[in-house]
Parts: C-alpha cells; structure tokens; sequence
C-alpha cells in the first residue's frame, strides 16, 4: 500500500511498514486497534472498534464504571449494569477485563 492516509484512524507506520488503526476516545487518548498490511483491513478493523468504543463510552454515561459486559452465549458480549441480577452460570467481567474483539 501507498503512505498517504486515505482513511480515519488508519496511519502509516514508516518503521514498522504497516497500517496503524488507532480509535479516539471521547475522554481523550487513543486506543491501539492493531498493524495491518492492508490499508483497506485497517479501516474494515477501525470501524468495528469505533462502534465498539461507541458502545463502551454510552454505557459509561449511562451506568457508570461498574457496568459489566456478559457473554450473550453466541460468542457476543453485550453491556448491563452491574446490578442486575444474572445468571450465575453466565461468566461476568468488568469491561476493561473483557476480551477484546478488536485484539488481532
């Protein structure tokens, strides 16, 4: 791929000569996505992350540091509150805990 940036959140990196996909985050800071040969990757993997943050940064508003993510039994994750009562056989983790889907 070219060095020039052609998407949001997706820069060259010249010394490693891979794509860097990094989100912003609302209270400031970036989160590192991952390295990608492929520009087009880069991008595909940063709009799924910025959703993702999306997502994290509501519930924060909404719920405060103690929501949680629990796995919806598909292999996805969605957001409660930390005082709903669940299911003790679901597995329960604070968010910054959680797996990453945008870990490569």
């Amino acid at each position: 791929g070219s060095a020039t940036q052609s998407f949001r959140g997706v820069t060259w990196d010249g010394v490693k000569k891979l794509w860097r996909v990094r989100v912003c985050l609302a209270a400031g800071g970036r989160r590192h996505v991952g390295y990608f040969v492929d520009e087009d990757e880069g991008a595909a993997a940063y709009a799924v992350s910025l959703e993702r943050v999306r997502k994290e940064e509501k519930l924060f508003r909404e719920q405060g540091p103690d929501a949680v993510e629990v796995s919806d039994g598909k292999g996805g994750w969605q957001f409660v509150p930390a005082y709903v009562p669940l299911d003790p056989s679901v597995p329960r983790v604070k968010i910054e805990d959680a797996p990453s889907e945008d870990a490569p």
